[in-house]
Parts: C-alpha cells; structure tokens; sequence
C-alpha cells in the first residue's frame, strides 16, 4: 500500500483559504469477490462497496486525509472512512490500522488491476503533492489531471500499459518530479517544455517508438528545445531499447540542448556512437565530468534480437549510481578509441561487453583506470588476459569487484611481472564460462589479495589448481586473510585447490559442486574457526579423502556436521541460495 503524503505550499491566489495539512491518497485494487488480506465484509459492508461517495469526499477534503482502493474498498478501509466522519469513536484506529495490509509484495499485487485513475481523485484532491500510481495497469491518464495545481511529484514507474502522456501535464507548473522508469511510453508531449520548476526527469522510452512516430503527427519524440527549456534539471535518466538506428537523431538533439542545463547533475543516457560520446564530452573532459556527481552512458550499438545471458542482478549492480557513481558501458566496440579512454578517467564503474578486438584490459591504459572500482567484462571474445604487464607496476589498485562471463579465448588473468600492491583492495572476483583459461593466480597475486572476501569460479573446464607455483615455488605463507566465501562449480579438471598453500582462515562457506577429480582436501584449506557450512554432493563427500593422515576425529565430525548436501535433480541456484 502506497501512502501519498504531501504539506502543500499554495502560493496561487485561488488556493490561499486551503488550511495546510497533511494529505494521503492510497490507490490500490480489491477484486470483485473480496475475501483477502483483510477478510471477508460484514454483510452490513455489502451495499456500500464501490468508489467513495461525492459527500465522503468533500468531508474528507476538509481533512485532508484520504484512503482510496482503487474501484472498491476493503472493509476495514469502509470503517476507516466512517471513523473519519465521524462514525467510529477515534479510540479505534490504531486497531483499525493494524488491519489494513502492509505487506509491499501483497499490495504490488493488489494495484496491478488498476486500470484507470478515477476522475475524482484529480477533481477534488487540488492540494495533494505527491501521486504514485507505479506498477499499476493505468493506461492513460485523465485531463483532470491539470487540476492537481500543487503536484510536486508525479511517479508512474512500471506501468507497462501507459504509453502516452496527455498534454494537460504542461499545466502541473509546480511539477518538481517526474518518474516514468520502467514505463515505455511512445512519445513526450511538447508540453512537457512547460514545466519550468521541474527538477528530475526519469523517462523510459518504447524501442519502436519511430514506427509510432511515422503514422501520427509527432515530429520527435522528444520535442525539440524542451529540455533546454528545463532549466532547473538536476537529474535526467533516459531509458531506450536499443532497437534500429532511430534513436540516432533523438540523442544527437538531447545532446544539444544538454549545454545549457547548467544544474544537471545525474545523467544516464544511452549513444550510440563513440562519436556522440565526443559530442557530449567535447575536448575537455574536465569541462562536464566535475560537474556531474552521476552518470551512466552506454556507448556503441546494439545488436538486434541479442539476449543477453548475463544475470539481471549483476547488471543491476553496474547501473547502481549510489554505490558507484560515475559508470561507462562500451558495447560492441573496436580498437580503443579515444572518447573511451577520455571518459574511463573520470569512471568508477567500467562494463565492457562484446569488444570485439581487446585483447587485454591492459590496452585501455592502466592510467585511465586508476578510478575504477568495478569491473563487468563478458563476451571479449578476442581477450586473452585481464593484466599485461611489460615490467612490474601496481594496476588496478582501486579494483574492488571483478566480474568476468563468457570468455572464449581467456587463458589467465595476468601476464607479465605482478607489482606489489596490485588488485590489492579486490573484495569480490567471479568468473564464469571461461574454457580456455589455465592459469588463475600465481603465487605472486595470491599475496596481494589480502582484501578479498568472496570468491567463484564456475565452468572453466582447464582449470586443474586454483594456484599455480610456478616458476616461484614459494609454499611458505598464509594466503586469502580476508576469504569468507568459495564457490567452485562445474570444474570438472580441479585437482586441488590451494596447491598445499596455507588459505583463508576467516572462511565462513564452501560450495564444491560437480569437481570429480576433487579427490582429497587438505586441512589448511578448511582450517577456520569460523567455517559454517559445506555445500556439496553428498558421492563426493562421502568418497572424500584428506591429505592429512592425523586429521582428527573432532574435526572430520565437525566438518560432517557443517556439511550440506547438493542434488543434480533441483535447482542449484535456489539450492546455492539457501543457509
């Protein structure tokens, strides 16, 4: 249930004898046979279900308080309404509060049949502020809306059936926020150019809006000038399926009225060329990157009919702007042109997809990425390694999330001398689908990673030790201090993990799963205090033997009891997932 909260500050004549209090509007749905979070209706409830009454209101306007379900109201709602006219003694409501549902997931479900926003609401609710009608099945909004005259925000995220906005929404002059993430609409009306105070400006665009914009008499989608006219933007996040070149001409007109945004400070917008990248970011970097605290730019074309085989979730963390603030998406490319690298200085966040000549991450410039937190590489099919070095330097040294999928040709993950302190502050490294790879650390890099705590590696069929030592020999030493977390899957070469190296006495959790010729442990690498559980299939365990031939009876009982069994049958995700 969302809870609409706003203190209206009505600076128009017309308004000035409103009192200022507190408004709500919560818009949901009940369906027609109604016995759900709030139990079935009292008979007496039966002939007064449906929208709110005219004189309900107008009674509740005076209060500024209102509770709204959609077409219908649960019953607790109808007593809710009564309470507040007067009907039920106030000595009832933190009962009648306990009963309405408050659970997200529940009430999501709840608004998803709302399919139109009652006109009424727009009528007789002129001093509201804030309307969210997200994830709700609205598909188009009333003309009355303009009437909402103290609307501060307007937030229509997820509504999958609104495709257009109606031109009254120029007249929401008080407008400061307006969110459509996740809502593909055709075509932002001209006068969207109208709303001079507002402030952020979220907007996902229907990948074949052209088609719409041929048969109709809009000449862009996104009016020309209107956002330079928006002068007071601060944060602008334009969402687009990449779909055919008819984006082209759109983002070349964003780009321009951009210049004289001179408050923006978030941008997410997607280029497709490296040259509108250059458009953007002109020849002094410096002149645009200080004075964006966010931004997210994927640069390069996407192909048609591509689906992605990379987890939402861990996009999902690239794209977080709280976490990472300044991020770039180079897609599709070739050669290293220098509008990346320009812009990769200023980036904290790097994703890499589909370069389609890299050979090594090394040839962006180590000094480029001096900033750069978080790493996203998938499908390079040309790249071989993640580090060259021609002589020892430190690189990478800010790295701390390595993400790496699908990586056809990929045979280590550094080349070259290893300087002392590089990948030091990694946390999280993953790699997936690797087939070529052989070589993951050697000794040398296995020292410098004294911060990582997570660690998974998953189908990469020629990887026989986690650990290669050679040529240094070096089997002196504890390694991984900071390790809490191992997965390994589907490594069906791995002989050993560790290569008799000391490793991880902070570990907290084990996964092996499908590692055949994972025939022996050593007790240096299970060694923690703080060990709490063993995934793995119940043959291997059972068939398991120790390097160790004084491994004690406590312990071997101890490691049988933290041990949890993994089935081939279910699936491993969920069983990955659960303690």
């Amino acid at each position: 249930m969302q809870i609409l909260q706003s203190k209206p500050e009505l600076g128009t004549s017309d308004h000035e004898n409103l009192q200022m209090h507190q408004s709500h509007l919560v818009i949901g749905t009940c369906t027609s046979n109604d016995e759900s979070a709030t139990g079935p209706a009292p008979e007496e409830e039966e002939e007064e279900e449906g929208i709110i009454s005219m004189e309900e209101v107008d009674l509740l306007n005076e209060k500024r308080e209102v509770f709204m379900q959609g077409h219908k109201l649960f019953p607790s709602d109808k007593e809710f309404l009564r309470r507040m006219i007067g009907k039920v003694p106030l000595s009832h409501e933190k009962e009648i509060l306990e009963n309405i549902p408050l659970d997200p997931l529940e009430m999501q479900e709840l608004q998803y049949n709302l399919m139109e926003v009652p006109p009424l609401f727009s009528h007789h609710f002129a001093v509201l502020c804030v309307v969210d009608l997200s994830y709700t099945s609205i598909n188009s909004l009333p003309e009355s809306i303009s009437r909402l005259i103290a609307l501060k925000k307007l937030i229509l995220r997820g509504c999958e059936l609104l495709m257009e906005l109606p031109p009254e929404i120029g007249k929401l002059i008080n407008l400061e926020v307006l969110d459509m993430e996740g809502t593909e609409v055709m075509y932002l009306p001209k006068e969207i150019a109208k709303l001079s105070g507002l402030m952020c400006l979220k907007v996902s665009l229907y990948g074949h809006a052209n088609q719409y914009q041929e048969d109709t008499i809009v000449e862009t989608i996104i009016p020309r000038n209107a956002l330079s006219d928006l002068s007071r933007l601060n944060e602008l996040i334009i969402g687009v399926t990449p779909d055919g070149e008819w984006w082209d001409g759109e983002v070349e007109v964003i780009v321009n009225d951009l210049s004289s945004l001179q408050e923006l400070r978030t941008l997410k917008l997607y280029l497709p060329t490296v040259e509108l990248l250059g458009a953007l970011i002109g020849d002094d970097t410096s002149l645009i990157f200080p004075a964006l605290a966010q931004f997210r730019f994927t640069v390069g074309r996407h192909e048609e009919r591509f689906i992605s085989r990379l987890p939402y979730e861990v996009e999902e963390e690239f794209h977080d702007m709280e976490k990472f603030e300044k991020g770039l998406k180079y897609v599709n490319g070739e050669g290293i042109p220098g509008e990346i690298t320009g812009a990769l200085k200023h980036c904290k966040a790097f994703f890499l997809e589909r370069h389609w000549t890299v050979k090594s991450l090394s040839e962006f410039g180590h000094e480029n990425m001096n900033k750069v937190k978080f790493c996203l590489l998938v499908e390079c099919n040309e790249l071989q390694t993640i580090i060259d070095a021609k002589q020892e330097e430190i690189v990478l040294r800010s790295l701390q999330y390595l993400f790496i999928h699908y990586m056809k040709n990929m045979q280590s993950i550094c080349k070259g001398p290893v300087g002392k302190g590089c990948l030091s502050n990694l946390k999280s490294f993953a790699l997936h689908t690797c087939p070529s790879l052989t070589t993951l650390f050697t000794v040398e890099m296995l020292g410098n990673l004294i911060n990582l705590e997570g660690l998974v590696v998953e189908d990469c069929p020629k990887i026989d030790s986690l650990v290669s030592l050679q040529p240094s020999g070096l089997m002196s030493g504890l390694f991984l201090p900071s390790l809490k977390k191992i997965s390994l899957l589907e490594l069906p070469a791995l002989v050993n993990i560790s290569s008799g190296l000391c490793i991880a006495p902070k570990l907290e959790r084990m996964v092996i799963f499908y590692c055949p010729k994972l025939q022996k442990l050593s007790t240096v690498e299970v060694s923690s205090a703080d060990l709490k559980i063993i995934k793995g299939e119940n043959e291997w365990w059972d068939s398991l033997k120790w390097y160790e031939s004084d491994l004690s009876r406590d312990h071997q009982f101890f490691l049988d009891y933290i041990f949890v069994p993994l089935t081939r049958d279910g699936d491993l995700m969920a069983q990955l997932a659960e303690d």
